[in-house]
């Protein structure tokens, strides 16, 4: 990166010199994009969903000898329906806002042409990627099979996330906010998706 010298006799104060050096990692910031760097460019993560034996088996193999693994007492087949056979889909993190519901990121990501992924899809992705998980807060799956209406009328949806090594498996309520808990970055909670066009 270039960068302004302070020159003896060159009357340039220190306070110049810095300012000047600034507007040149900005102008170098500007190059490297128009040169074609990506800027948030979405990852794909090419994912094969095989579960025939049941979705309990899949959530099973969350469990790691090395690390904690907590997995909600709610999450069974009966409340959440899981689609057996092989399936082959490229799924994709989708920012979640900090001042959205989760309904609401439902139905935005749907008219953005995407497809809400669901309980089977989240575990096989935490298997595959925990490094990726251990990025979020969360990540959540908001796919109509992934929704389970409590007794008392709320709507759960099963989410994941990782402190360490240690693994969680848990229920979000649906028509909340996203909870960006205590980190300290921005959009840090992920939908889990898919595009058929990718």
């Amino acid at each position: 990166m270039p960068c302004i010298v302070l020159v003896q006799g060159s009357g340039a104060g220190l306070t110049e010199i810095i300012f000047c050096n600034i507007i040149l990692m900005i102008v170098e910031y500007f190059n490297n994009m128009s040169e074609g760097a990506p800027v948030n460019e979405p990852r794909i993560f090419p994912t094969i969903v095989n579960n025939p034996v049941g979705l309990m088996e899949l959530i099973r193999a969350i469990a790691d000898p090395t690390s904690f693994v907590n997995i909600d007492k709610y999450l069974t087949p009966e409340r959440f329906n899981f689609e057996s056979g092989v399936r082959k889909v490229n799924l994709e993190l989708a920012v979640a806002f900090e001042w959205e519901m989760k309904t609401q990121a439902a139905r935005r990501l749907i008219s953005e042409g995407y497809t809400l992924e669901n309980t089977g899809e989240l575990v096989q992705f935490l298997l595959d990627n925990p490094s990726e998980v251990a990025k979020y807060s969360y990540i959540v799956a908001l796919g109509e099979l992934s929704r389970w209406i409590h007794p008392d009328g709320r709507i759960f949806v099963p989410a994941v996330n990782m402190s360490g090594i240690n693994r969680f498996f848990y229920l979000e309520v649906f028509q909340t906010l996203f909870d960006f808990r205590d980190k300290f970055i921005d959009s840090n909670c992920r939908v889990l998706v898919s595009c058929a066009n990718k």
